[in-house]
């Protein structure tokens, strides 16, 4: 499935629910809620816009949800951090940590928490709740390179960072400490994205693919994706069957079946 125009501007991020809606962000200041609709087991769904939630000054970097989809976290190029709760439409708290260095951001499973990738080479971990700015845990990364995307495993136990360089690294998000890298990509990793079962990762990157890491099988590459023109931007598993989706700044979005 593919929706051509879903923004105005480049899509830099999007996230896939457990309640089955794509939650996507744009350099044009907009994040845009999408529901897939379509019943037809033979022909693919259509993508149709659900809400929209505007002025994400300077555009929006990094989208992220909850397992339940009750609670998005967005960061944005003057560094605010915003925490919403997607089932009332309202925004929760709104952060300046102090600088733009904040990049990229993931949701903890459970809502309570969320990270956040530094473009200085470390993850700041924050609360969703909480009405201080001050992070609950910071986490170095090996390389210490921008780090330009980050996810939660499904049980929260694993997180994951992808660098500049196209470096993966692992850690263990309980005690925060690095476990292995896993490499493929040449160019920048914007986006990654675990399977409900924790044991695939997909990771978008400026080289214009999608490479599917079977955790599994150690470091190796078990299949890539390749159709976009440009940076893929965001990629995001289906909690409930073997899809996809990914977004580009060829200004698309693109579902996936990986059962093939």
């Amino acid at each position: 499935t593919k929706r051509e125009n879903c923004h105005d501007d480049s899509a830099w991020s999007v996230f896939w629910t457990s309640n089955d809606k794509l939650l996507t962000g744009s350099i044009d200041e907009k994040v845009k809620v999408w529901k897939p609709v379509g019943d037809d087991e033979t022909k693919p769904p259509t993508l149709e816009l659900s809400t929209l939630y505007p002025d994400h000054f300077l555009g929006v970097i990094s989208v992220s949800a909850s397992a339940d989809g009750s609670i998005g976290v967005v960061s944005s190029l003057d560094g605010r951090l915003s925490v919403w709760d997607l089932v009332t439409e309202k925004e929760i708290r709104r952060m300046q940590p102090g600088s733009a260095d904040i990049w990229s951001v993931s949701c903890h499973p459970e809502g309570k928490l969320f990270a956040a990738g530094t473009q200085s080479g470390h993850i700041v971990v924050f609360s969703t709740d909480g009405s201080e700015d001050k992070p609950a845990a910071r986490i170095e990364v090996p390389n210490g390179k921008f780090v330009m995307s980050i996810s939660y495993s499904s049980d929260g136990q694993v997180l994951a960072s992808g660098g500049s360089d196209g470096s993966v690294s692992l850690f263990n998000a309980e005690t925060s400490t690095f476990t292995r890298r896993v490499d493929g990509h040449a160019k920048a990793v914007r986006s990654m994205s675990f399977s409900a079962d924790g044991n695939t990762l997909l990771t978008a990157s400026e080289d214009t693919t999608v490479l599917i890491h079977d955790l599994r099988q150690g470091s190796g590459v078990a299949g890539s994706l390749s159709g976009h023109d440009s940076w893929v931007l965001a990629v995001g598993h289906s909690p409930s069957r073997p899809e996809c989706v990914s977004a580009s700044s060829d200004k698309c979005v693109r579902v996936w079946d990986l059962g093939e």
